[in-house]
């Protein structure tokens, strides 16, 4: 007797097609979540470090008195002089089109040849860094970014003519209310030499830094 062929339980090829786009579909719902939480934790990590490269930067601008000139792709992280350059006149090797110093400022973690990377870590995504500069000045001082004392040196002279009308708009208002007067109304001769005494008095201490320093620290009477 011939034996007779038992079918056996199994899938078609359209339930193992139908199977599989269903996998599919479910895994490219989950990717695409990850993938976003991924590029979110990058975005995070990236922030992070630039508000630390930022803190550092006025750190050192804050020892220095300038701020530091960019490094270069042989600089290993450290900021790069032109030759010839030093911080007393600023002179970078490259001012628009470097990298952030990353060495010279003290950051971590660094690449193997000294630079910050952003949070997808290529070489591609060093942290770059530019400043003002390239000979040009202000106030008459070249390089006033990057020299020692040039910010200071740079805006001293413009200072005063700068902040004249602060200073007359911070001292009319305590002024007329103690004479308890508008200004549309006539001032005694005497008031007015008073305010004009204390006003030149605040104009001239405005960009004087030994001055300032004694504001805001008074000596004990």
């Amino acid at each position: 007797m011939a034996p007779r062929c038992l079918a056996r339980p199994g899938f078609t090829l359209l339930e193992v097609m139908v199977v599989m786009l269903v996998m599919t579909i479910l895994l490219a719902g989950i990717a695409v979540p990850i993938g976003a939480q991924v590029a979110m934790r990058r975005q995070e990590e990236t922030r992070l470090l630039l508000v630390e490269a930022r803190e550092a930067i006025l750190g050192f601008a804050a020892t220095n008195g300038r701020l530091p000139c960019p490094a270069t792709a042989d600089s290993r992280g450290q900021e790069s002089f032109a030759p010839g350059g030093d911080a007393l006149n600023g002179n970078c090797s490259r001012f628009h089109d470097g990298f952030l110093p990353a060495a010279t400022l003290g950051l971590s973690p660094l690449d193997e040849k000294g630079f910050a990377r952003d949070g997808w870590g290529t070489e591609a995504n060093r942290i770059r860094y530019a400043v003002f500069g390239s000979g040009r000045s202000v106030g008459g001082v070249a390089n006033p970014l990057t020299r020692a004392n040039g910010m200071r040196q740079a805006t001293l002279t413009a200072r005063p003519s700068r902040y004249s009308g602060r200073v007359w708009s911070k001292l009319l208002q305590p002024w007329w209310a103690q004479a308890g007067r508008s200004t549309s109304r006539a001032v005694p001769a005497s008031t007015r030499r008073r305010f004009m005494g204390c006003l030149l008095k605040q104009v001239s201490r405005v960009g004087d830094p030994a001055a300032a320093d004694d504001d805001r620290h008074p000596q004990p009477q």
